[in-house]
């Protein structure tokens, strides 16, 4: 052990080890009722999130997705403690093949999931990522019934630890400098919010950076009006070059899309960053 019982961090896998309680115990507060919700935790390392999920929810199925070794003796114990209702697998998180066994088990029943983490800041936007990708496709299976991965996989809300900065670009608002492709994708599937901020002592070793709580809940009442694909790369070419018009910006998109090209030439000095999600949205609809 390394100190204070704390295996030594794995700087390759950007570790910081959740150690004050408090933290854990408020950010799972905040979830609400998990009565027949799996709950997901991604990293649970020493176990401190994971003890609080067990004591404070009454989810009787927790899965934990963990790619360090070290921390099996410890998970181990946790699960004898809590058996039955803890599973922990070791693997990499961003294969997403690991929920493949527990939407098998459930057959016709709908896997209602909440996903409760401290992310390593490393991975934090690729997970942001899969789970946003995964809630467009539960979206597009309830609106139009296409079927898939996600046919009896339903996220009900992901509640993550997270460098601030990065939220600070999930939540932005347009005419910020935050504001981003990745503002638009997370607004667009879901409402977000910052639920609180947390300081560096709160881990070991301390980060050098403020971390906050993240939630995404997905929004049931959006019309699908146009494809993930579409809208980003609507939104990627037009943030990549922010000091340029969208009519710029666009350009190659123009010539095979009349409507769009006549819908840009009404306002010619408009830049991404001043754009709103609904405004994106209609775009990549033309």
């Amino acid at each position: 052990m390394y100190m204070d019982g704390l295996s030594k961090p794995n700087k390759a896998l950007a570790q910081h080890y959740l150690v004050d309680e408090r933290i854990a115990h408020t950010m799972v507060k905040n979830v609400g009722d998990l009565y027949n919700v799996t709950v997901l935790e991604i990293g649970p390392g020493t176990g401190v999130l994971t003890r609080a999920i067990l004591k404070l929810t009454n989810s009787q199925n927790v899965i934990c997705i963990e790619k360090d070794e070290k921390h099996r003796a410890i998970l181990a114990q946790l699960e004898e403690q809590y058996g039955g209702r803890l599973t922990v697998k070791y693997g990499d998180a961003l294969d997403m093949t690991i929920f493949d066994s527990e939407l098998k088990a459930c057959k016709d029943r709908i896997a209602k999931v909440v996903v409760i983490a401290n992310l390593p800041y490393n991975i934090g936007t690729i997970l942001l990522m899969k789970w946003l990708d995964l809630i467009y496709q539960q979206r597009l299976y309830a609106q139009h019934g296409k079927k898939g991965f996600v046919e009896n996989l339903q996220i009900m809300g992901v509640t993550v630890m997270l460098q601030h900065e990065l939220i600070e670009r999930v939540l932005a608002k347009p005419k910020s400098k935050n504001y981003c492709w990745l503002s638009v994708l997370a607004q667009w599937l879901c409402e977000v919010d910052e639920l609180f901020l947390v300081p560096p002592e709160s881990f070991f070793p301390r980060p050098k950076i403020m971390s906050g709580v993240l939630s995404l809940i997905p929004r049931k009442e959006a019309p699908t009006i146009c494809t993930k694909e579409r809208l980003m790369a609507i939104c990627t070419n037009g943030f990549a070059k922010r000091r340029k018009t969208l009519h710029n910006a666009l350009a190659p998109f123009l010539q095979n899309s009349p409507q769009l090209s006549e819908y840009l030439s009404k306002q010619r000095n408009v830049r991404a960053e001043e754009v709103s999600v609904e405004e994106f949205l209609h775009m990549a609809s033309l």
